[in-house]
């Protein structure tokens, strides 16, 4: 099989992220918020009190680090079209939306050396008051080590610790120089679900924390900037982010939407950990000026564009009348088409305990699916450690 991508050979394909063949060690956290169990009622009729209020993102009490490398220092490295950014785009957001410049360290490409960032996040997170949020992103290559460690990669990366943006070290520094209580954590590349343990150590020290990524801390990512399109349309409100039509955009309801679109238009198993923070924590209130179109269900399906069928979103529908919304690596564009002209997205479900062949690297190998979570499948490939174990959709199944 081909060899393990690590920090030290400088082999890391990503683009955020990476190619999406495949994943190597499996994490919890791409569960859609509405999967979780309800608790428990008694049978006894006893009123229940009302919800409280949920709690909601304060723009002017956030500091944020938002990190892009989209080109680096080593030529071993391979980078990525810089057009239309969507980490710029971000960072814009974040101020429009209310965060103070002085609130806002961003490092783009030959700004983001390891040094910096790690600085970028002391400075941030001393400087935030108790009560503040403290925001991190980062889009570019990720890492995994055997071990499971992972890492960002720096502009400067050399294959050493010292130009590693090794997620420990993160944590760590939050850890010690954040007096604030909220921690939001966000990531559009490989292995970006190590942030979920981030969040996890985070929560155990007295932070409310949470980490939503394009993949799990296994998982290879693609080469789109689908992740980031989807947390940008949360922050600014976006009607068709709204899952519930409530006239809010919630953490859930990001995590939702990031859970659909990597599926669908990626083919990969996204993370996300919420801890105490909750779903319900509210980001956004519906942007006037982007609602969700009439008739709007957010189905996926497969449309035709000249001789190619792709992943297209129906974004409006009257009748048989169709909007659907394409994404091409960071633009949108729409087409109007009929149902019959349209495929539905469908996956095959294979059972514990089954005997397949799984794709990687234009080669099939055999494996063993472990268990299920709805379309996805975690496999272990037969004769190998499970370093290499992962979470496929049917697309890469076949039997034996």
């Amino acid at each position: 099989m081909h060899l393990k991508t690590t920090l030290a050979a400088l082999t890391l394909v990503s683009l955020v992220g990476c190619s999406d063949a495949g994943a190597h060690r499996s994490r919890s956290g791409s569960a859609s918020p509405s999967s979780r169990a309800a608790a428990p009622r008694s049978s006894a009729a006893a009123p229940e009190a009302p919800e409280a209020p949920a709690p909601t993102w304060d723009p002017a009490s956030t500091y944020a680090i938002v990190v892009g490398v989209l080109k680096f220092q080593s030529p071993k490295i391979s980078g990525f079209s810089n057009k239309h950014r969507k980490d710029d785009e971000l960072a814009k957001l974040l101020l429009a939306r209310g965060v103070p410049k002085d609130h806002l360290v961003e490092l783009l490409d030959e700004q983001a050396t390891a040094e910096n960032v790690f600085a970028a996040v002391e400075k941030m997170a001393k400087s935030a008051p108790k009560g503040a949020t403290l925001l991190f992103y980062y889009a570019g290559h990720g890492g995994n080590g055997k071990a499971g460690e992972v890492s960002f990669v720096a502009y400067d990366a050399d294959g050493t610790k010292a130009t590693s943006i090794a997620l420990d070290r993160v944590e760590k520094t939050i850890a010690k120089s954040f007096a604030g209580g909220k921690v939001l954590l966000f990531a559009d590349c490989c292995y970006s679900g190590g942030l979920l343990e981030v969040a996890k150590s985070l929560e155990k020290k007295g932070f409310e924390a949470a980490a939503v990524t394009s993949a799990e801390a296994s998982n290879l990512s693609s080469g789109n900037w689908t992740f980031s399109q989807s947390l940008i349309d949360a922050i600014d409100g976006d009607g068709m982010t709204d899952h519930d039509k409530s006239g809010t955009i919630s953490l859930g309801e990001l995590g939702e939407e990031v859970r659909q679109a990597m599926k669908n238009r990626e083919r990969q198993r996204m993370g996300a950990e919420y801890g105490r923070l909750s779903p319900r924590f509210v980001l956004a209130s519906d942007n006037p000026k982007r609602p969700s179109a009439p008739g709007a269900d957010r189905e996926y399906v497969r449309a035709k564009r000249g001789e190619t069928w792709s992943v297209a979103r129906v974004v409006g529908a009257k009748g048989d009348d169709l909007t659907v919304e394409f994404y091409d690596y960071s633009d949108k564009s729409r087409l109007d088409v009929k149902r019959a002209e349209t495929q539905p997205i469908e996956w095959k479900n294979y059972k514990a305990a089954e005997k397949i062949e799984v794709l990687w690297e234009k080669k099939w190998w055999p494996a063993e699916v472990q268990k299920t979570d709805g379309d996805f499948h975690f496999i272990t490939y037969t004769g190998f450690e499970h370093y290499w174990d992962e979470w496929v959709l049917s697309d890469r199944i076949q039997k034996n």
